[in-house]
């Protein structure tokens, strides 16, 4: 682990484990509470990344260096409706016209191929895809 250490006001990455983390800003006399408990942010100042810090209800979080994708993942992601009047707007825009291939990631529910397969009949090809973790 990097010798560097936690000074106030950085932002630091507290894990718990895979699936549970929080991305905090260090400073004197202020606590973080989570359903593990309390923990004292002040007692990491000075202290090396890696450091295991106890929580009041005992649970053990490590302090680690925030990076851009633990920002990234804590971004809300609100869900989006595309209307059909949207839709034609989209494919008017990238000339998506009858015999073009559409590639769609994320889709979810591939509810969105639909337009194009619907609106540019035969031979129109979509095709979804869709990564989601195992639970």
């Amino acid at each position: 682990m990097s010798s560097r250490t936690i000074v106030s006001g950085e932002e630091v990455l507290l894990y718990l484990n895979e699936r549970k983390s929080w991305v905090v800003k260090i400073e004197e006399g202020k606590k973080f509470h989570s359903h593990r408990g309390i923990v004292d942010l002040g007692e990491l100042v000075g202290k090396p990344y890696g450091y295991e810090v106890r929580s009041t209800l005992g649970a053990t979080l490590k302090a680690m260096p925030a990076d851009y994708l633990d920002h990234l993942e804590r971004i809300a992601r609100r869900t989006q409706v595309i209307y059909p009047k949207d839709m034609a707007y989209i494919a008017l825009m990238a000339n998506v016209r009858s015999g073009s291939r559409v590639l769609e990631c994320g889709t979810g529910i591939f509810k969105e191929s639909s337009s194009p397969r619907f609106a540019f009949l035969p031979p129109t090809r979509a095709t979804s895809l869709l990564r989601r973790a195992s639970r």
